[in-house]
């Protein structure tokens, strides 16, 4: 599907494997995109159950939600029915309870701390006991999920908004944006905590909370930028600690990728990035003169490579000892090495993948605006 329809994503149409969407802001709009997607599926001999199709409707359930102009919702249809479950009486009855209504834990805040008590039930060699408070959380959480707000859709032109909080069992977050001074929310999540990490400070949990709230929302926030908040100036205290544990320092690592501010203020900007289409070798010349590398980045303190002879022989170490340049080889078959070149690769991939299609033979038509949409945030 993906590849049928590489060129309509996100611009006419959305798709999710063997189902997809067809939009448009107006009729006529939404006719001509549907024309020209049907005449795709025409000419790709792509056949389409007509039971299931559903045309000219301005909301309509796509993948379990309800998506309108007001936002994104749950299916009332399956809400009435988890709303009618007696509360479990063995472990299978939880586990069962627990997945239907996991399913909308996007629109309940802190629904692990909610269902913590009847989670604890699934841990192996538990007493299974039903106590008043694991009633109470089935009934709390089949309230919520009657009561539930309305989501929004993210607008990739604003920034993001990170509210985190952590407990001594759980941590939650939620991310939205402001529309017209008011939060609006697009996601929740939750997580419980190990019994070692409920050892943490305070201040840990809280970084405990955002650190997985980025890798959570990542998509949402890798080419963005946010705002988090966050308790007891938890950002604040992980950038100012000199001597923090090997823990921290790969949190620390985790947050540049990204550009954000906290609360306190706390601000990590992400450096514009260079590619070329190719790799290029230029000719040797006298690679004594400053070139390329020095104009663009200036004189670098280090260097690390890979264990290639155009890197490793006599003259690019006199190179190295001219400038005053470390030069560093990274481990083999070990990428994680340089880390931040990895994962700006992968966000460049996306974006094409996302924009362009799998086919990499036109990627290079577009490696420019993939890179200026990476830059701009």
């Amino acid at each position: 599907m993906m590849a049928i329809f590489h060129d309509m994503i996100e611009k006419t149409m959305e798709v999710f494997m063997d189902d997809f969407l067809v939009f448009g802001t107006s009729f006529q709009t939404c006719l001509s995109h549907l024309e020209k997607m049907l005449q795709r599926c025409e000419d790709t001999n792509l056949f389409l159950n007509w039971e299931k199709m559903h045309f000219m409707v301005k909301e309509g359930i796509v993948l379990g939600h309800k998506i309108s102009k007001n936002g994104i919702e749950v299916d009332k249809a399956k809400v009435d029915v988890i709303a009618k479950l007696p509360h479990p009486t063995t472990v299978k009855g939880i586990r069962s309870f627990l997945g239907h209504a996991g399913f909308y834990r996007r629109f309940i805040k802190d629904f692990l701390k909610i269902a913590w008590l009847m989670t604890c039930l699934l841990e192996k060699d538990t007493p299974f006991f039903i106590s008043n408070e694991c009633v109470e959380a089935f009934q709390t959480l089949k309230r919520k999920l009657t009561e539930i707000s309305i989501l929004i859709a993210p607008d990739w032109d604003l920034p993001f908004e990170l509210m985190c909080d952590a407990s001594n069992f759980a941590i939650g977050m939620v991310l939205g944006q402001r529309q017209e001074k008011h939060f609006r929310s697009i996601h929740y999540a939750s997580k419980t905590i190990t019994e070692a990490k409920s050892n943490y400070t305070t201040t840990e949990k809280e970084m405990l909370a955002v650190v997985y709230a980025f890798k959570k929302f990542r998509s949402y926030l890798i080419i963005n930028k946010s705002i988090v908040y966050t308790g007891h100036s938890a950002l604040k205290y992980l950038f100012a600690k000199k001597d923090s544990k090997v823990r921290l320092l790969r949190w620390v690592l985790l947050l540049q990728e990204f550009t954000f501010k906290s609360s306190e203020g706390v601000f990590t900007p992400r450096k514009p990035l260079t590619f070329s289409r190719l790799a290029t070798m230029d000719p040797p010349g006298d690679i004594m003169a400053r070139t390329t590398l020095p104009r663009r980045f200036e004189t670098p303190h280090a260097i690390i490579s890979d264990h290639g002879t155009h890197f490793c022989n006599d003259q690019f170490a006199k190179v190295m000892l001219k400038y005053d340049v470390t030069h560093r080889l990274a481990t083999s078959y070990h990428p994680q090495t340089s880390g931040h070149v990895e994962v700006s690769n992968r966000g460049l991939k996306r974006i094409l993948e996302r924009t362009v299609g799998e086919n990499r033979a036109s990627w290079s038509d577009k490696l420019d605006d993939a890179l200026g949409l990476l830059n701009s945030f």
